[in-house]
């Protein structure tokens, strides 16, 4: 199941990262939207939520000594093969993770080298922030996180004291903004997400929509008129393509930014058109519809190969789940009693691992019993048998054969006494038998 999550998130991510890249190509974004897209198809990962009957009292199969062994909270058994069984998921898992986490490694050493080499740098201090002047023709950018360090290019010292100041106004506007930690993170989840082309799609959507709102709040806060903004701008792109591209930034020139972004960006600069919110919100109502319908999908698919089995194929209750009698004291029934010959196979309602196969550890009422521990904290009781048929650590698959029908512990007559436990509390069986 986590394959198939994993492929719905990245066609809904690439769906999504397509869809806000043709809204941006006309309309502004706001940097919000990029997270909300990288956000929002993640939300197929989420756990299906059961809604189950329960008891008024908790789990009370085993006496108080295996209550203490057993401890029967949480998934003991996540897996749904054999215990020797290989388990594919940890192969994708390596295999996707593993060059993940070299990248990482990659990109620190770049951080680091960025670092010491723009230790080497001349202070600048006519800035309300560290400025470091490089001997290159980069395009400016911030590095660091507690105490950025804003990173001067070359040609910054020749350029008009209006020019300068406008380069400075709007690197600590991004300052302002937490701007070169954001990137920072994006840089990141790129590395570790290299396998979906979305998170670079939305990376790049990113580094745009702060550039342009950078552009106006700078102009807004500053009073720049849009022309001496965009000169500015437009000499540094030109003396920047000489330098190097530096990934460590909130650039003021951005030069992963492509020619057509660079257009729109001059285009925004001049008009001050605001964010258009509601062709972004349709593109995430249309995006949070194909999520809940993935996940609806995925639930039914997860459904469908996880439904419980009748342990025994002839079908015929002598009492509900919640019954009262006063054979059992007028306590409510804890499961559902399924009659048949003496002999009859019974069989897991489940797959899962075996953790009690004998007349001893249960009160001596259930006489034979098997208890099996299923994934996502579920356990089924198989109680009253004649034979058991499994041992204690073994694992059964769904429908396998565990023991056969009988008379033994307290009865009235021969039948198998069947419980179903989610996290420790008792449900109504026919719930889950009778799902379609």
């Amino acid at each position: 199941m986590w394959l198939i999550s994993f492929l719905c998130w990245l066609v809904i991510s690439l769906l999504l990262a397509t869809l806000l890249k043709k809204v941006a190509q006309k309309e502004r974004l706001s940097p919000l939207f990029c997270w909300t897209a990288l956000v929002l198809p993640c939300a197929v990962f989420l756990p299906n939520f059961d809604v189950f009957k329960v008891t008024e009292v908790n789990f009370i199969w085993l006496n108080s000594s295996a209550q203490q062994q057993m401890q029967f909270v949480g998934e003991v058994a996540k897996q749904t093969t054999s215990q020797n069984g290989f388990n594919i998921n940890w192969l994708l898992f390596g295999g996707l993770f593993i060059p993940s986490a070299y990248r990482l490694m990659r990109l620190t050493k770049r951080y680091r080298n960025a670092k010491a080499l723009i230790a080497t740098g001349t202070p600048y201090h006519l800035s309300t922030v560290p400025c470091m002047v490089m001997p290159m023709n980069q395009s400016p950018f911030v590095i660091g996180f507690h105490k950025p360090t804003l990173v001067l290019p070359q040609y910054f010292m020749h350029l008009s004291k209006q020019q300068q100041d406008i380069i400075l106004a709007h690197e600590e506007m991004h300052i302002a903004n937490r701007d070169h930690f954001h990137t920072w993170l994006w840089l990141v989840l790129v590395e570790i997400c290299w396998f979906n082309p979305a998170i670079k799609r939305l990376s790049e959507l990113y580094v745009n929509a702060m550039e342009q709102r950078c552009d106006l709040q700078t102009i807004s806060r500053h009073r720049y008129t849009p022309q001496d903004y965009a000169n500015t701008l437009l000499l540094s792109i030109k003396l920047s393509q000489q330098g190097a591209l530096n990934p460590f930034a909130a650039h003021f020139t951005g030069q992963t930014i492509k020619v057509a972004d660079y257009k729109q960006r001059f285009t925004f600069i001049f008009s001050h058109a605001p964010v258009q919110i509601k062709k972004s919100l349709y593109v995430f109502s249309c995006a949070l519809l194909i999520v809940v319908l993935a996940k609806g999908a995925i639930s039914q698919v997860y459904a469908g190969q996880d439904k419980w089995l009748y342990p025994v194929a002839n079908i015929d209750i002598s009492s509900h789940y919640g019954h009262v009698t006063s054979f059992r004291k007028n306590r409510p029934h804890r499961g559902v009693d399924l009659v048949d010959a003496k002999g009859t196979s019974i069989v897991a309602a489940k797959t899962g691992k075996v953790i009690i196969a004998d007349n001893k550890t249960m009160a001596a009422a259930f006489g034979n019993t098997i208890v099996i521990q299923h994934s996502n904290g579920w356990q089924s009781l198989y109680a009253h048998l004649d034979e058991i048929s499994v041992t204690q650590g073994q694992w059964v698959k769904s429908g396998e054969l565990i023991g056969k029908m009988g008379d033994s512990g307290k009865v009235t007559g021969t039948h198998l006494h069947f419980e179903l436990a989610k996290d420790g509390q008792t449900v109504d069986p026919l719930i889950y038998l009778n799902e379609k």
